[in-house]
């Protein structure tokens, strides 16, 4: 059963491949039983008759790599509907949520019976003490150094880090 669905697989590939030939040659016969009563009767040179087949035979040329890469483009099209679906598909990421942000709560309530009052979002950012140090590498790199004895950010609030170009900011 596998070579008897092989068989058309490989016949439909045939067919592509070689559908920009025929066609182009269809085209030039076309032109050919059109315009040589033309040139048998003088109406038409011998040289623009044979000079216009030869154009015909390299539109043909040009259409065959724009098809192929029409081919290519469509059968690569698959994998767009395939991420796309992917992408759209339904998650629980919102039940996940809440049942993080309950066992959070939870946790809290435990930790600090007399705090529940305390929202998770207004937990502040403490941090004892923070040393970041960049060594140069190379003669266009600065070294730096920054050292904050304690820090502690509260969330929903801005805050700014500022200082000179590549001296660790994003850092």
């Amino acid at each position: 059963q596998l070579n008897e669905m092989r068989l058309p697989l490989e016949l439909y590939d045939l067919v592509n491949e070689l559908f920009p030939t025929w066609l182009s040659m269809f085209f030039t016969v076309a032109y050919i039983t059109c315009f040589a009563p033309e040139v048998l009767q003088g109406v038409l040179r011998v040289g623009t008759f044979i000079a216009m087949t030869r154009i015909f035979n390299e539109m043909g040329k040009e259409f065959g790599e724009g098809y192929n890469e029409f081919r290519e483009m469509l059968e690569s099209s698959h994998h767009l509907k395939k991420l796309v679906w992917v992408l759209n598909a339904e998650t629980d990421l919102r039940e996940r949520k809440e049942l993080v942000e309950s066992n959070a709560a939870a946790t809290m309530s435990l930790l600090h019976p007399m705090s529940t009052k305390q929202t998770l979002d207004m937990l502040p950012i403490k941090v004892p003490e923070l040393t970041i140090e960049h060594q140069k590498v190379s003669s266009m790199q600065k070294s730096w150094r920054l050292k904050v004895p304690a820090l502690e950010l509260q969330q929903g609030t801005l805050t700014v880090v500022v200082g000179d170009a590549e001296f660790g900011k994003s850092t």
